[in-house]
C-alpha cells in the first residue's frame, strides 16, 4: 500500500512537474533556483550552532536536546584539506548540472528536427 502510493505519488508529481516545466520553463526554473538560494544557509557546511540562552544557562527542549537557536557561519579554512573536498563535490556537483543541461538542449534540438 505504502509502496504503490509512492510510486503513484512520484509518477504524478513528474507529470504534473514536467507540465508546468514545459509550459512556464522559466518561471519555475526561477523558482528553483529560489529555493535553493534561500536554503544555501541552512546547507552552508562551515557554521557554528548558538544555543537559545535564557538566564545564562542553556535552554533544553522536552527530549532533553540543547535548543538551537541559530547558526553562525564562517568562511572556510583554505588550509585544510576537508575544506577541499568540500570544494571538490560542488565543483561536480555543477559539472553534473551542466552535463545534464548540454544533453537536455542536445536531446531538445534532435526532437524539434
Amino acid at each position: 500500500s505504502f509502496t504503490g502510493g509512492s510510486a503513484f505519488g512520484l509518477v504524478f508529481t513528474s507529470h504534473i512537474l514536467g507540465y508546468v516545466l514545459k509550459r512556464w520553463h522559466q518561471i519555475v526554473t526561477a523558482v528553483i533556483i529560489g529555493f535553493i538560494a534561500g536554503s544555501l544557509g541552512i546547507v552552508w557546511p562551515w557554521k557554528k550552532v548558538v544555543y537559545k540562552v535564557v538566564d545564562g544557562n542553556v535552554l533544553f527542549d522536552a527530549n532533553g536536546n540543547e535548543v538551537i537557536e541559530n547558526y553562525t557561519r564562517y568562511f572556510p579554512d583554505f588550509t585544510n584539506k576537508e575544506t577541499w573536498i568540500a570544494i571538490l563535490f560542488v565543483i561536480i556537483g555543477a559539472g553534473i548540472i551542466l552535463l545534464i543541461d548540454k544533453y537536455g538542449s542536445e536531446r531538445k534540438e534532435y526532437i524539434d528536427e
